[in-house]
């Protein structure tokens, strides 16, 4: 692993095993016995190691990756949360959307139902506010329309 590690920097940096060594301050048949797998460097080595390639320990101790696979994967990451964005976005509007509806539904039925029972002036009041109730319901669903048809045509283009 670290030799692999050691051997993909120093390539990436177009550096010798002998300009490696020198940097270090160790002899050529270090660096290649790294290389191998036939020993480790030490702990200060690692240390220089890490500074001649501008990359940090965890780079030489822990996965690999170098700076061009972080950025692969974080753009894959944010490539993937897109359509989990845009899925909640017309989750939610339909979720309020339909609540409205639900709720302008249920003022104009409590009205229709307990409204007419005084005859009198409150009847003219619960039949105006059952058709202005039932006039906001329809102009909700035209615009609500719309803006589905809107919404649908956006995910389709950008989906």
């Amino acid at each position: 692993m670290v030799e692999e590690k050691i051997k993909h920097y120093r390539n990436k940096s177009n550096l010798s095993q002998e300009s490696l060594a020198e940097l270090v301050g160790v002899s050529r048949q270090a660096v290649t016995r790294w290389e191998a797998g036939q020993s480790m460097p030490s702990m200060e080595n690692m240390i220089k190691l890490s500074e001649i390639f501008a990359v940090s320990m965890d780079e030489f101790t822990g996965n690999f990756k170098d700076q061009n696979h972080v950025e692969n994967e974080q753009q894959t990451e944010f490539e993937a949360e897109k359509p989990i964005k845009k899925k909640r976005i017309a989750k939610t509007f339909f979720i309020i959307w339909g609540s409205l509806l639900l709720v302008l539904l249920v003022a104009s039925i409590f009205a229709i139902r307990y409204g007419f029972q005084n005859p009198g002036k409150e009847t003219l009041g619960a039949w105006l506010f059952t058709v202005f109730n039932l006039m906001l319901i329809l102009l909700m669903v035209i615009i609500g329309g719309y803006v589905i048809y809107l919404l649908i045509r956006y995910l389709k283009k950008n989906g």
